[in-house]
């Protein structure tokens, strides 16, 4: 496999979890809508299909963790063959003015954070598709003015970064 098909099969686990987890949620209210009709047969039901959609969501993200890391591994593994093809290549008189500390400090650190946040990245992926569940739970749940909570997160979330940028340039 290359790096593209690891990535994206990465991704789109994470995805399939996200969605289980939202029709989780969603297939909640209508299990409790059933119990409090009294109708305890489609409560069963409901109950049912909830055990599979736990499962399949542990499933998908425990798969598209174990991919994510191994492709953060292939990646680490790449650089580092990269990195000794171009030291190798190297004559005495570059191996002894370039700074070999710095080099170590980039195999051992570096590409270490690489391979530690490689899995995160790609389960930032299903960001909209989380936000969009979120949005349709809140509104199912609560009506339109669910929708105020999202929409004041999308009105903040420049303000912070503005803020952000302007501690940013007072330190600095």
């Amino acid at each position: 496999m290359t790096f593209k098909t690891d990535f994206l099969t990465s991704i789109s686990f994470y995805l399939l979890d996200a969605l289980t987890r939202i029709g989780f949620s969603i297939l909640i209210l209508y299990l409790f809508n059933a119990v409090a009709d009294g109708n305890y047969t489609i409560a069963y039901i409901y109950c049912a299909v909830e055990i599979v959609l736990w499962y399949l969501s542990q499933l998908f993200r425990q798969v598209g963790f174990t991919d994510a890391f191994v492709l953060a591994s292939k990646i680490k593994a790449a650089l580092a063959m990269l990195l000794y093809a171009k030291i190798s290549k190297m004559t005495n008189y570059g191996i002894k003015n370039s700074e070999l500390g710095k080099i170590i400090n980039l195999l051992a650190s570096d590409f270490g954070v690489i391979e530690q946040r490689l899995g995160l990245f790609c389960n930032a992926f299903n960001f909209p598709i989380v936000m969009i569940g979120c949005t349709i739970l809140l509104i199912i749940r609560l009506g339109w003015p669910g929708v105020l909570g999202i929409v004041m997160v999308g009105l903040i979330l420049p303000i912070s970064n503005a803020i952000s940028k302007r501690n940013g340039s007072i330190i600095q």
